[in-house]
């Protein structure tokens, strides 16, 4: 069965759940950082992050949507 939409590129498939992962890593310095500004800048990375994550989610979710319905259509 052939791949549908854009799940056939799975090192852009993945990137998603690395770039969530990396977002939780570094907010979870905020608890080890000494002063309050370097935690707020740290944390405001992180959410930084993890909003690009999500928005590489939705891109993967849109392309695959679109490609997956046209590879859908051609078969039959």
């Amino acid at each position: 069965m052939k791949s549908l939409g854009a799940f056939r590129f799975k090192p852009w498939s993945l990137l998603d759940s690395a770039i969530l992962v990396m977002a939780i890593g570094i907010s979870g310095l905020a608890y080890v950082l000494e002063t309050p500004k370097s935690r707020r800048t740290i944390m405001k990375i992180g959410m930084g992050i993890y909003l690009v994550g999500v928005l590489d989610m939705a891109i993967n979710i849109l392309l695959s949507g679109i490609f997956g319905w046209k590879l859908i259509v051609t078969s039959f």
